[in-house]
Formats: C-alpha cells, sequence, structure tokens
C-alpha cells in the first residue's frame, strides 16, 4: 500500500494548487453515501492520484472543494476512474461536470472481461492481491477508521497501472475509437436534476385504486420531508410498504402510531396532525382531480391500443430476432461474449428495434452495418 496524504483543512488543499492545475492525467474515485446513513446523495470524500502521489480530499471538513471540481471538469486533464456511473450524477448534482474521462470499467468490458469489480480487475490484469469492499462502511462518520482511508487510497492506487495495460490491448485490438465514443457518452450526459429520493414507480400502483395511489403519493411526501429535515434516510422513518398499507385501507392510523420500528418523529403529536391533515386534503383534492375510488391506479389499456401495443412488439421482436440477435451472436464468436452483451444487451437491442440505428454511436452502427453485409442481412427495417 502506497502512503497518502489525508487532507483535512483548506489550506492544506489550497496547497495543492499547482499540482491540479498541472496534472496531465489523473485517477479519481469518490466515497459518498447514498441515502444509507443519511438522506440524499452526500459526498463524503475525494481521491486522486497524480503521479505518484494519493490524496484523499475529506469533503465533509474541506469547506470549498472549487479547486479540485475545476480540475475534473478540465478538458486537458484525462481523469482514470471505474464504474463512474453513480460518481458522476453526484458531482453533476454538485454543478461540477467532468470531462476527458477514461473509464476503465468500460475498457475491460470492450476487450471481454466478464463484469467484476476494480479489485478483481486489478487481481486478473496486474496479479493483486483482492481487498475485502467497504463501500457499506459508513462514510459520513468522523473520523474515519485507518481501515477506511486505506481502502480509499487504495481504490485510486492501480488506477495508472491498469490504464497502461489495458490500453496497451486497446491498441493492439485496434478499438481505441470504440473506447473514446463509449467514455464521450460522460460528457455528453446531464445528471444535475437528480432527485435526493426514487419517487414512486408504476410497479407501486399494483393493487390500489387510483385514489389510493394519491393518497400514497402524498404520505411519501411528507415522509421525505421529514427525512430531508431529520437528515435521515426515508426508510429510517417509515418503511414504504407500512405507507401502502395505510393508502389502502389495510391499516388505520392508530394502528401505526402503535407500531414499533416507527420513528418518533412520524408518530408524534405534530406529526399525527400533519398527516390527518394530508389525509384530509388528499381526499379534497382527489376529488377535485376526480380519481375514481374503485378504478386501478394501472389503467386497463383499451382493446384498440392494446392491439396497436401487441402489434408494435411483434414488429420490434421480429427486428432483434432476425437481425439484431444473428448480429450479436457473429460478434460474440469475433470478439467475444462480454464484449458482445456490453455492447448489445437485451435492453439496448430492444431500444434499436423500436428507435433505430440514429442514437447508437457510430462504431455501433458501423458493427451492425458490417455484421449485417456479413451475413447478408436485410436492413432496410432501419432505412
Amino acid at each position: 500500500m502506497e502512503s497518502f496524504k489525508y487532507i483535512t483543512e483548506q489550506i492544506e488543499l489550497e496547497d495543492l494548487a499547482s499540482v491540479l492545475k498541472n496534472a496531465k492525467q489523473a485517477g479519481v474515485d469518490l466515497e459518498f453515501d447514498k441515502n444509507r446513513y443519511a438522506y440524499g446523495f452526500n459526498l463524503s470524500m475525494v481521491q486522486l492520484k497524480i503521479s505518484d502521489s494519493i490524496y484523499l480530499i475529506d469533503a465533509l471538513q474541506v469547506e470549498d472543494l472549487s479547486s479540485v471540481y475545476k480540475m475534473l471538469e478540465d478538458d486537458s486533464i484525462e481523469k482514470i476512474v471505474f464504474a463512474f456511473g453513480e460518481d458522476i450524477r453526484l458531482l453533476h448534482s454538485l454543478d461540477c461536470f467532468p470531462k476527458n474521462i477514461f473509464d476503465l470499467s468500460i475498457a475491460a468490458s470492450l476487450l471481454n472481461f466478464p463484469p467484476c469489480s476494480l479489485s478483481s480487475l486489478t487481481f486478473k490484469v496486474l496479479s493483486v492481491e483482492e481487498k475485502e469492499s467497504s463501500q457499506k462502511s459508513n462514510w459520513l462518520k468522523r473520523p474515519l477508521t485507518e481501515a477506511q482511508l486505506s481502502y480509499a487510497a487504495e481504490d485510486v492506487e492501480f488506477l495508472r497501472e491498469l490504464y497502461d495495460h489495458l490500453t496497451e490491448t486497446i491498441a493492439t485490438q485496434g478499438i481505441t475509437e470504440w473506447i473514446k465514443e463509449e467514455n464521450n457518452k460522460y460528457d455528453l450526459s446531464d445528471y444535475s436534476n437528480i432527485q435526493s429520493f426514487s419517487p414512486l414507480k408504476n410497479k407501486e400502483k399494483k393493487g390500489l385504486s387510483e385514489y389510493q395511489f394519491y393518497v400514497l403519493e402524498q404520505l411519501m411526501n411528507y415522509r421525505e420531508e421529514i427525512a430531508e429535515r431529520e437528515n435521515k434516510p426515508g426508510y429510517h422513518i417509515v418503511d414504504k410498504d407500512v405507507l401502502i398499507k395505510l393508502a389502502n385501507g389495510e391499516m388505520r392510523l392508530r394502528d401505526l402510531f402503535l407500531m414499533k420500528g416507527i420513528s418518533k418523529y412520524f408518530k408524534n403529536t405534530e406529526a399525527k396532525f400533519v398527516i390527518h391533515e394530508v389525509l384530509a386534503d388528499a381526499d379534497s383534492k382527489s376529488k377535485s382531480l376526480n380519481l375514481s375510488l374503485t378504478d386501478p391506479a394501472i389503467r386497463k389499456l383499451s382493446k384498440e391500443d392494446y392491439l396497436v401495443m401487441t402489434q408494435r412488439k411483434k414488429v420490434t421482436d421480429n427486428i432483434v430476432q432476425s437481425i439484431l440477435l444473428p448480429v450479436k451472436n457473429a460478434i460474440k464468436d469475433d470478439i467475444g461474449e462480454f464484449a458482445s452483451s456490453f455492447m448489445f444487451s437485451n435492453k439496448i437491442m430492444n431500444e434499436i428495434a423500436s428507435k433505430g440505428l440514429s442514437g447508437l454511436t457510430p462504431y455501433k452502427q458501423k458493427l451492425i452495418w458490417d455484421y449485417a453485409t456479413k451475413l447478408k442481412i436485410d436492413l432496410s427495417a432501419f432505412t
């Protein structure tokens, strides 16, 4: 384990200004909490490896991270990361939009590595012993343990070495442009409007009437108000399944207030009053919205709409089976199972079948055309 500098003071970060500004490449990782120990999406630490030095920047103790954000947004500095999807969502919510990202997990997938963790990839490529995960530990609690700090440092320790090994293979296989196109999606993405909690999904409508689902939405909104105020995850206040039972009439309010496992903030005197008000207001507004007490929240399709839907599905299924699957299988034979599944997952194939080729990266479009030509597959469905 390489040594690292743990930065907890603003002046320590200011001393790094020239290092951040003059970097040509940086390994980057984040530690954060997402509705596990606190409310919302919270940054705990930024880990950087620049040249041979590792810096752990404590985001809860260093107030101004603008110099770090500026470095991440600098297009002239390449950022080496691993599976950066959640990280970039968090950064966007903090008004930081990183550029020039090289995601090792994308490179590994296109090189036909099976899906794996950073630790597993490091072992496979560099023969470095796998480490135990600390992702479930509380990254918001201070002081951080030595084990947490070591884990955080190890997350960036071998990024450059992995980059060197993988890019050499990428060049040999002639897929450099594929990697660029995939990583460029990060530059084009925008998750700045990310919500602090997951909204209700359609599956939660199952078994509820229009009125009951509206009541559930209002109860969930109140739960989130309390969760945000007390800085606790929503499920620590009251479980969603309890609110569903309250909304559909399986549970009465007095039963709720007697239950164990419900936060005091959801059943104290103030909460009882507000919940009564929420239910009364929901009852009143549901009438003005003409919500049915009996009609299901998931509306049954009309006969005409059902026929349109089934016909559309028949067309997309045919495109997948007759065009995309044969192409994917041929790519699998030439490049490998994991690379082909990364490029053309079932979800991606269904999207292609329904929306066409225009939304694909150029290299994927070319692969489809080249393999279709080789297999003598008619692509007129896409023209």
